[in-house]
């Protein structure tokens, strides 16, 4: 009576049923492992065990593909983990390099003085980003989470950065931070990041023989950041991939470009993050401009980065 009405007992001439539920560890129900016939059967307690033993075969190889698809999955993260590390120490690393060779070869001994300032900046800073990666790991915090929230000054931060990258690149970068003071509430550091990763993209991507922007500007409560470059665009049909995860813009930068194609994929989750969006815009005439736009005030929660 039970199963006298599912559409399946006359599509396959069922009149002889014995089924046992296929139950997770956890006790949620996947289903039913049945024996059928198409005559009508009297099911013995010996059938009823043979079947309940090769359910129990079944769902043993069903918990063990589980497990193994949630190991795959923890390496990949970890795996993501340690990439996002090794691709955020490359930008104090490369100033250390920098300042290194200036104040080494340098007889000024205020510019020894401003480089060794440098590199201790940026060594504490390498120690924060390791820090900040795998606690935010190891917390579980790109699972489901808060991120600690705290007022701060954001040009004050940018400032010594970009000095040390004109310096140590030798580029030219034309921005408004030195105009305004922009208080915002964050998680500082990743804010950080995510400004920084678009910077160095700039840099990496761009034509260097011409001046990169830095603006940033305060809209309805909002933080917005522009940063603009000229070179070769990107494709519109390219921009959406280009916030995955080991994406670039062009296939061919795989091969004439440093990097792992994690910082846009960093950024997009930061403004996540933050209740806030990146934009893009590229073209041959404008050149590219990445847009960072995060409120200024918020309860910061991340949920899935995965």
């Amino acid at each position: 009576p039970l199963l006298a009405n599912n559409p399946a007992v006359p599509a396959l001439n069922l009149v002889g049923y014995l089924g046992v539920p296929l139950l997770t560890e956890e006790g949620h129900n996947l289903g039913a492992f049945c024996a059928i016939s198409d005559k009508a059967r009297d099911w013995s307690n010996k059938d009823i065990e043979t079947l309940k033993i090769l359910t129990k075969s079944v769902m043993a190889e069903v918990e063990l593909k589980m497990k193994v698809e949630l190991l795959l999955n923890e390496k990949k993260d970890w795996e993501k983990t340690v990439s996002m590390l090794i691709h955020d120490l490359r930008g104090p690393l490369g100033t250390i390099s920098g300042w290194s060779g200036i104040g080494k070869n340098s007889q000024d001994e205020s510019l020894k003085a401003e480089a060794f300032d440098s590199i201790s900046r940026c060594a504490d800073q390498g120690i924060k980003i390791v820090d900040n990666i795998l606690n935010w790991k190891l917390s579980d915090l790109n699972i489901d989470g808060e991120l600690v929230s705290k007022k701060f000054e954001i040009t004050d931060l940018l400032i010594p950065y970009i000095s040390d990258v004109q310096k140590t690149r030798n580029v030219e970068i034309v921005h408004n931070l030195s105009d305004q003071k922009i208080e915002l509430s964050g998680h500082e550091d990743s804010i950080m990041r995510a400004i920084t990763n678009l910077v160095s993209n700039a840099i990496k991507y761009g034509d260097t023989s011409r001046a990169i922007s830095l603006n940033i500007s305060e809209s309805d409560n909002n933080l917005i950041v522009r940063v603009h470059n000229f070179g070769d665009p990107i494709e519109e049909s390219k921009i959406a991939e280009i916030f995955k995860f080991s994406k670039r813009a062009r296939p061919e930068d795989h091969y004439i470009k440093e990097g792992w194609g994690i910082g846009l994929y960093l950024v997009e989750s930061v403004a996540r993050a933050h209740g806030g969006s990146i934009n893009v815009t590229s073209s041959q005439e404008q050149g590219t401009e990445f847009s960072f736009s995060i409120p200024k005030s918020q309860k910061l929660l991340i949920s899935s980065t995965k």
